[in-house]
């Protein structure tokens, strides 16, 4: 008889109790399949107004189907959005996705949206298009916190302006104050070479 050795445990890793701990709040029912689920089943198999409709405002707010739907057809017509309802995420353009994904925040009628370089990944050609959406959100009185390198657009749109380097706030005020008149050098030589680049 061939001689079977088990391997010896593994030493537990520092995730393992999270890992089960997160498994538990699951339940028993999802144990066997939480790992091998898709990271973004809906997105795959669902339509833009479905997967936009039926995530956070049905499941989490526990909004009505019908509202739920009317709120998604609402918002992707405002978002020039209305005719891709029924397409499925991944046939969208860049611009097109970063619009569906403000819809998606949207539905749930948040006080603030946050919004962390929403044109970083898109297209020359497409930046304009979600950056008019962004201007028509804070037209209509929406409060957003927006993280961007678009200093013209920061500059026409912003009501508060804050200079970041290296994770510290350097410099904060009024728009034409802090990118027209900065007060300190390092904000100073990073507009002088937006402006050199055309940017500003």
């Amino acid at each position: 008889m061939a001689d079977v050795r088990r391997p010896p445990p593994r030493a537990p890793r520092p995730t393992d109790d999270f890992r089960s701990a997160a498994l538990a709040a699951f339940g028993s029912r999802t144990r066997g399949t939480a790992k091998r689920r898709p990271r973004h089943a809906s997105s795959q198999h669902c339509n833009t107004r479905s997967h936009y409709a039926q995530l956070a405002p049905r499941r989490v707010h526990g909004t009505g189907r019908a509202e739920a739907e009317a709120r998604a057809r609402e918002l992707l017509d405002r978002l020039g959005l209305g005719a891709k309802a029924d397409e499925y995420p991944d046939r969208l353009s860049g611009g097109q996705q970063q619009r569906a994904a403000i819809v998606r925040a949207l539905a749930v009628r948040p006080r603030l949206l946050l919004l962390d370089e929403v044109t970083a990944v898109l297209d020359p050609e497409l930046v304009g298009e979600v950056l008019n959406v962004v201007r028509d959100l804070k037209e209509d009185g929406m409060t957003l916190v927006l993280a961007t390198h678009e200093m013209g657009f920061a500059r026409d749109v912003a009501d508060q302006v804050c200079f970041l380097d290296g994770g510290v706030v350097l410099e904060r005020g009024p728009a034409e104050e802090v990118l027209g008149e900065p007060r300190e050098e390092r904000t100073r030589r990073f507009l002088r070479r937006i402006v050199a680049a055309g940017r500003l």
